[in-house]
């Protein structure tokens, strides 16, 4: 039961990009014809999501990527923001104020997403920093028509950035809620012509001035030194085995691990022939493996237990007979990924958020900066390596899969919050058993659970179908399940790249 629409692939021996918007690949397309590498086409198309789908990966959100340079090694680029050293307990409990706020002033973290490029360009780019910046800036300065995705986000998060001076200047006063409209950000495009001279303004120059002062203003406790500290980092990634194929993931804070777990616990079962028919097994063990989530993964400085030893069958055993439950976590998040790859062999695979469409809700008006509202993911129980500190990151919803086997590997990821591990799982399992090739994996119905509930959501088409299958009185309704993109490489050269039929993008590929 596919996605009633074509799949969209490319085929390429040279190099390509995929991501959800045309603008923001052709914007890395045309690093690549420059002479830039994969480095310098990422902050491009980055860079450009920012402007094209300001609600899904803003400037004010945070980014990971996969870094697979030509010789096959691989790194982790970590662009996701801590929290604000003014944002405790204490603090909320002043305000009357038993969690983090899921929007507003208090739910952003410091944005990472920037800082995370400025890694990526310094560690691994060819070109000077300016030009790879200047696709973005042309696209932000020049307008461009607005998407159907940001035209709908916009409609339906007025009530949201009415509230909010900033946003209400930024988005609702510009009349660009109808598809194909002009949308223009010189605020934004004023900020891109800084950055391209030196992205740590963003961090200790006007511009986070500008940003502290702004949220201070509305009610939220950001400081300068926040900001002037952060710098994303560069990590490994996680990796085990799940049949014949290796997968690697997201190190915390990322919950690339719950991945990681919900294939350890597939791997001995006999999946049916009917992928849908996969709803009740992902079903029980995501009750398993979330509340393993909840329970012992966040910033790693706080984890009391190793990643390999919650991957052990030991572990798991262990869990299995723990009684506790999982917390019931929002369906809500919007997320953008992309992954291109260049002449000689590397590829970057990269994935931005604001968590919700928008975030915060809170904008800087001058540089048109959205705010994250990451900081809602923090909890505010005693003792969870996910407990609200200054200066700590919260567990991540973003990761990023690659598997591999012997003559290929596939790079891909989707937006889905807290359901991305289980739609991965579905993409790898579809990949590794079902033996779909990459166009048919991206447009199979997905379904996940919501995490702490008795619901499950999936595509519209496979509702009615669902509802025949899940068992003990679980709910199914329609709802968002996610917009991938996938690279696959095989020994041969050949490169195929795939984007999904539930979003706006298609694949550039060229020579």
């Amino acid at each position: 039961m596919n996605i009633p629409k074509r799949k969209l692939m490319g085929y390429t021996r040279g190099f390509g990009v995929a991501s959800e918007e045309p603008l923001a690949s052709a914007a890395g397309l045309r690093v690549l014809l420059n002479g830039g590498n994969a480095a310098d086409a990422a902050v491009a198309i980055s860079l450009s999501l920012a402007v094209v789908v300001p609600h899904l990966g803003g400037v004010g959100g945070d980014l990971f990527a996969v870094v697979q340079d030509a010789n096959g090694e691989i790194n982790i680029i970590n662009g996701s923001g801590y929290a604000p050293r003014g944002l405790t307990k204490s603090l909320l409990a002043s305000r009357g104020l038993s969690h983090v706020p899921d929007i507003g002033p208090l739910s952003p973290v410091v944005p990472g997403m920037i800082d995370g490029l400025r890694l990526l360009h310094e560690r691994f780019g060819s070109l000077e920093w300016e030009s790879v910046v200047k696709p973005a800036l042309d696209i932000a300065r020049e307008g461009f028509p607005s998407s159907p995705a940001l035209a709908k986000a916009l409609r339906t998060s007025r009530k949201i950035l009415a509230k909010d001076r900033g946003s209400k200047m930024t988005y609702l006063d510009k009349g660009i809620e109808n598809e194909g409209s002009l949308v223009k950000f010189q605020g934004l495009a004023r900020l891109l012509e800084l950055l391209s001279e030196d992205s740590r303004i963003f961090y200790e120059g006007e511009v986070a001035e500008r940003i502290v002062n702004y949220v201070t203003s509305v009610g939220g406790v950001m400081d300068q030194r926040d900001f002037k500290e952060y710098r994303a980092t560069l990590e490994r990634p996680l990796s085990d085995n799940y049949k014949e194929w290796e997968v690697l993931e997201l190190p915390p804070n990322s919950q690339g691990l719950t991945t990681l777990l919900l294939l350890k616990l597939l791997e001995n079962e006999n999946l049916p022939k009917n992928p849908l028919e996969r709803a009740n097994l992902i079903l029980n063990i995501s009750k398993i493996v979330y509340k393993i989530r909840d329970e012992y993964l966040g910033d790693p400085r706080s984890m009391k237990v190793e990643p390999k030893k919650i991957l052990s069958k030991e572990f798991i055993i262990n869990m299995t007979d723990n009684k506790s439950e999982s917390f019931e976590t929002s369906l809500n998040g919007d997320t953008t990924f992309f992954v291109v790859t260049d002449k000689d062999g590397m590829v970057i695979a990269g994935i931005q958020s604001l968590f919700y469409a928008f975030g915060s809700g809170i904008t800087e008006p001058n540089y048109q900066v959205t705010l994250n509202s990451r900081a809602q993911a923090f909890s505010l129980i005693k003792g969870s390596p996910n407990y609200l500190e200054p200066l700590k990151k919260p567990l991540h919803t973003l990761s990023i899969a690659l598997i591999r086997r012997d003559q290929k590997e596939i790079f891909l990821g989707l937006s889905g919050g807290n359901l991305r591990p289980q739609f991965h799982t579905l993409l790898i399992t579809n990949i590794a058993d079902y033996k779909m090739d990459l166009g048919k994996a991206l447009s199979e119905v997905r379904f996940g659970w919501i995490p702490g509930s008795n619901k499950i959501i999936t595509d519209p088409i496979a509702v009615r179908k669902l509802r025949s299958i899940v068992k003990d009185k679980i709910e199914v309704k329609q709802g968002r399940t996610g917009v991938a993109s996938a690279l696959e490489i095989r020994d041969n050269g050949l490169k195929i790249f795939a984007t999904d039929p539930r979003g706006d993008g298609c694949p550039y590929v060229t020579g």
